[in-house]
């Protein structure tokens, strides 16, 4: 069993956004997806937001509308978020938004955990983790 200790949690008020697939033609795209992770990168920036290492980070999605959410009880405020974005796609976008254009890139970055949650309202929290540890 792995032990985590975590430190001081940090949340972030703004709606994660996954790393859409950059090809060279999606570099300079207008498709909504792309915009919306360049708006996020851009905020990333501006909010000055810092990942240590190595990290845990809960990424919280909103749910979709109420019409959307009735009679599917995994659609509910704190439950695991099974649907697309993936895991690794948020993380991603949130990894090169912090390091983007930064020398060495992200090759520092060595562990880290992930998860995502339903919430009313999209944001997320990171955690510097302290200490990892085999338990048993």
């Amino acid at each position: 069993r792995l032990v985590l200790e975590l430190g001081e949690p940090r949340t972030h008020l703004l709606e994660p956004v996954p790393a859409p697939r950059m090809t060279k033609a999606a570099r300079w795209s207008l498709e909504p997806g792309v915009l919306r992770y360049k708006a996020f990168c851009a905020e990333v920036r501006r909010r000055k937001i810092e990942l240590p290492v190595p990290f845990a980070v809960e990424f919280y999605l909103p749910l979709p509308s109420e019409k959307a959410c009735r009679g599917v009880p995994e659609l509910a405020e704190g439950l695991p978020h099974t649907r697309k974005p993936d895991a690794d796609n948020l993380l991603k976008g949130l990894i090169d938004a912090v390091h983007y254009k930064a020398k060495g890139g992200d090759s520092h970055v060595h562990s880290f955990v992930v998860t995502k949650r339903w919430s009313i309202e999209g944001h997320f929290i990171v955690w510097p983790v302290l200490e990892w540890r085999m338990d048993g």
